[in-house]
């Protein structure tokens, strides 16, 4: 058996999820400072994002969300609800 990889939660860099902030530029700042191996989790709440996420030069990192996920029309053109 392997052990599970660490977790780093967004929250631990500064994202909100209250659904009013604007998360984007903490979780960038998250990406931009873990290194290989963890999991970065996005606990139960409301991220919003104001722009894109960069992802360079990183290997072995995973992200995950905590509890259900929404999409709500119209935010981004990608979205697509279920």
């Amino acid at each position: 058996d392997e052990p599970f990889a660490p977790t780093v939660s967004v929250k631990k860099w500064g994202a909100v999820g209250d659904g009013m902030t604007d998360d984007a530029p903490a979780v960038q700042h998250a990406i931009d400072n873990i290194t290989s191996g963890p999991t970065l989790i996005f606990p139960p709440g409301v991220y919003m994002l104001s722009k894109g996420l960069v992802l360079m030069n990183k290997r072995d990192i995973s992200i995950a969300g905590v509890g259900r996920a929404t999409c709500r029309p119209g935010e981004l053109p990608q979205c697509r609800p279920a």
